[in-house]
């Protein structure tokens, strides 16, 4: 068994800061509190047989800004779910099967100035059976079904699935997945998709192994009954019936994991997604879709480099061109993301590590926004078996710069940051 209860509260910061003094200075502080409970119990009826028990209760409040039309900073939200899953696992040698129940209920409500400003409350159940065969040492079936309920108000839907995938491994060289999920939609009907990968191990050297790899796939999502009815909520004719996205994507990659520790990898990849449900973030009008596709396609590369028995660096660079059919960058996305991470550990008791982030050339609809540079430090110290204590440093050189344009009254961005700055952490963990 398991237990446990998790408390936060926070004063916050404001999330819309304001340096015109001319304007005004904005000074609520945005906090959040969350209550967390979380039990999970389990019995091992015999060896191949296990039951098991998870539920899980939050209940949190956060106060946020520019809420409403016009828009007011006092806005508070109230957020509860309750999670439950049941499951029975019956496993050997030869594979495993679960049986498992789950139900998932939320409540939401948001109050802008006091009143009611927004209000949804549903449920989703779920019945699911998942299961692996292993036809041999090196090929295995993996299989599943499900039987899911959504409702939010007076909404429900049923849908169905079952997928199939092989797993098969040739000459401890050649790895091969293929698998076809099927969904049957109360809806929207049914649909099938699929996803094969591959990897390829060269011969291992003295200095270490190369590895290529590739996937391709295809994807469907219906519109969430949240997403439909917050657009019945609006009542705004402008806004049309939503219907399924679907998407293709593929990727292709090599990988070099070295005796001495350094791993180096890069991968290309593409993906579509066509009839693209995304919110309306100019007029705040609902959920759009019109026949919009976006594309992203780009290049990511990761590494890591022991340095000495005490130092080490890891980095990764994202580089994507993401654009909608009219050729315009895909909001807030930015074009380049890098990080750079150092461990330093001078003995076995102390840690020391610094983590530089950086975006560049995003947007927000029509608005360019800053690029950003984030530096923050993290400082461990074991006193004792058992208890450590540290220090962490986020946005160390207290970088101004905001992810969300427009957040604010005039469309001005020069000014406006909705990032806390510079902050400081410390705490002590004890290990029993």
């Amino acid at each position: 068994f398991y237990l446990s209860a998790a408390q936060v509260d926070t004063d916050g910061f404001n999330a819309f800061h304001q340096e015109n003094p001319e304007a005004g200075t904005l000074i609520d502080e945005d906090g959040y509190e969350n209550t967390t409970l979380h039990a999970r119990g389990g019995w091992n009826i015999d060896p191949d047989l296990r039951a098991q028990l998870v539920v899980r209760d939050t209940d949190s409040t956060s106060e946020f800004d520019r809420c409403s039309f016009p828009a007011i900073n006092d806005c508070v939200g109230y957020f509860d779910q309750q999670n439950l899953r049941g499951s029975v696992t019956h496993g050997n040698s030869a594979g495993d099967n679960t049986l498992s129940y789950s139900k998932t209920d939320v409540e939401r409500t948001n109050y802008a100035g006091g009143e009611v400003s927004y209000d949804i409350e549903g449920e989703i159940a779920k019945w699911e059976l998942n299961g692996r065969v292993s036809l041999s040492d090196v090929h295995t079936l993996v299989y599943g079904a499900e039987h899911r309920r959504d409702r939010v108000k007076e909404l429900e839907r049923d849908q169905r699935g079952a997928y199939l995938e092989y797993q098969g491994a040739y000459a401890d060289r050649f790895y091969l997945t293929a698998g076809l999920p099927q969904d049957d939609n109360e809806d929207f009907g049914g649909n099938t998709s699929y996803r094969f990968s591959a990897a390829y191990l060269f011969p291992q050297t003295s200095n270490g192994v190369l590895k290529l790899k590739s996937s391709v796939g295809t994807g469907f999502r219906a519109p969430s009954l949240f997403e439909i009815d917050y657009n019945r909520s609006q009542e705004n004719p402008a806004l049309t019936e939503l219907g399924p996205e679907e998407s293709r994507g593929i990727d292709v990659g090599i990988e070099y994991l070295g005796n001495d520790g350094i791993h180096l990898e890069a991968v290309v990849f593409d993906q579509k997604i066509d009839d693209e449900i995304y919110f309306d973030l100019a007029g705040f009008t609902g959920y759009l879709q019109g026949g919009q596709s976006s594309e992203s396609r780009g290049l990511e590369l990761i590494g890591q480099w022991p340095l000495s028995d005490q130092l080490a660096l890891n980095s990764n660079y994202t580089y994507v061109d993401a654009e909608a059919d009219d050729g315009s960058p895909r909001s807030r996305q930015p074009k380049h993301l890098a990080n750079v991470g150092v461990r330093y550990t001078p003995t076995a008791d102390w840690t020391i590590a610094l983590d530089w982030r950086t975006a560049r050339d995003r947007y927000d609809g029509d608005n360019k926004l800053e690029d950003y540079d984030v530096l923050s430090a993290n400082v461990r110290y074991q006193l004792v078996d058992g208890i450590v204590v540290y220090l962490r440093g986020e946005n160390v050189l207290d970088e101004e710069y905001t992810d969300v344009a427009n957040f604010n009254a005039d469309g001005e961005l020069t000014g406006y940051y909705n990032h806390s700055g510079a902050a400081g952490y410390a705490g002590v963990e004890f290990t029993f």
